[in-house]
C-alpha cells in the first residue's frame, strides 16, 4: 500500500470518498520518530528507577526507626523487670530477716526450757527452719 501520506484516506474503498472522510478534512497526524520514542522511554525508565530508589530509601528509614523504637521499648521493659525483681528480692530478704530474728530470740530464750530434751528438739527444729530459709533465699537469687 505504500507510505502513509497526509491528505489521503486508506481503506475506504475505490471510487469517490464519502463526505467527512475526505483527505482534505482530516488533520495530518504523524507519529513520533523512533529516536523520540526511545528517548521518551529512557526518560520514563529513569524516572521510575528514581521513584523506586526513593521508595526503597523511605522503606529502609522506616525499618531503622522501628528498630530503634523496639530497642527503646525492650530497654524500658527490661528496666521495669529489673526493678520488680529488686523489689521481690528486698521483700524476701525482709521476710528472711524477720524469721532469723525470731530464731535468734528463741535461741536466746533457750535457757528457759524445763528439760534438756525439749531444748534439743526445739534446737533441731530451729536448725531445720534456718537451713530451709537459706536454701530458699539462694534459690530466688
Amino acid at each position: 500500500m505504500g507510505k502513509e501520506r497526509c491528505g489521503r484516506v486508506r481503506g475506504v474503498g475505490f471510487g469517490p470518498t464519502p463526505t467527512g472522510r475526505s483527505g482534505a478534512n482530516l488533520p495530518c497526524l504523524t507519529g513520533p520518530s523512533s529516536s523520540e520514542t526511545a528517548h521518551r522511554m529512557t526518560e520514563l525508565e529513569n524516572s521510575l528507577r528514581d521513584q523506586l530508589a526513593q521508595s526503597e530509601q523511605r522503606h529502609q528509614e522506616a525499618i531503622a526507626a522501628l528498630h530503634a523504637q523496639h530497642k527503646e521499648e525492650i530497654a524500658e521493659i527490661r528496666a521495669e523487670s529489673d526493678a520488680r525483681h529488686q523489689q521481690q528480692m528486698a521483700e524476701s530478704k525482709r521476710q528472711m530477716d524477720e524469721c532469723l530474728a525470731g530464731v535468734k530470740a528463741m535461741l536466746q530464750g533457750f535457757h528457759d526450757f524445763p528439760s534438756m530434751t525439749q531444748a534439743m528438739q526445739v534446737l533441731k527444729l530451729l536448725s531445720l527452719i534456718y537451713f530451709r530459709l537459706r536454701v530458699y533465699c539462694k534459690s530466688i537469687v
